[in-house]
């Protein structure tokens, strides 16, 4: 059976400057599914790449505004925003870059961000 673990952030209040938020992996692993989500009507984006490539994995994505999630499994457009066309493949050891805009190039900035990140082992 694979194993599928969630790796969740949460940053309280009003974001004043951009994240910058790393993550080793265990494990070779899949980033299945994304969740994002700013308790307010903001204008707040992220990034998922690697330390080399900010976007390898997601380019600029809006989460503001309420849930947005990317790749329920099973949704016909599982893989359209996936930077590859497919579930991002992550090493053992690769660091898992995360890059918040907390407020999208100018816009309002995000509050309470809360992220959960899926994956599965192999």
């Amino acid at each position: 059976m694979i194993r599928e673990f969630d790796v969740a952030f949460h940053v309280p209040g009003a974001m004043a400057a951009d994240l910058n938020i790393r993550w080793n992996a265990p494990d070779d692993c899949q980033l299945l599914h994304m969740s994002g989500v700013t308790s307010n009507d903001a204008a707040t984006t992220i990034q998922i790449g690697d330390e080399a490539t900010a976007a390898l994995h997601l380019a600029a994505y809006d989460i503001g505004a309420g849930a947005n999630t990317v790749h329920e499994r099973g949704d016909a457009s599982a893989f359209t925003d996936w930077a590859t066309g497919q579930y991002p493949r992550i090493q053992d050891g690769d660091t898992v870059v995360v890059a918040v805009d907390h407020d999208g190039d100018g816009g309002t900035s995000g509050a309470d961000l809360t992220l959960v990140l899926r994956f599965a082992e192999g």
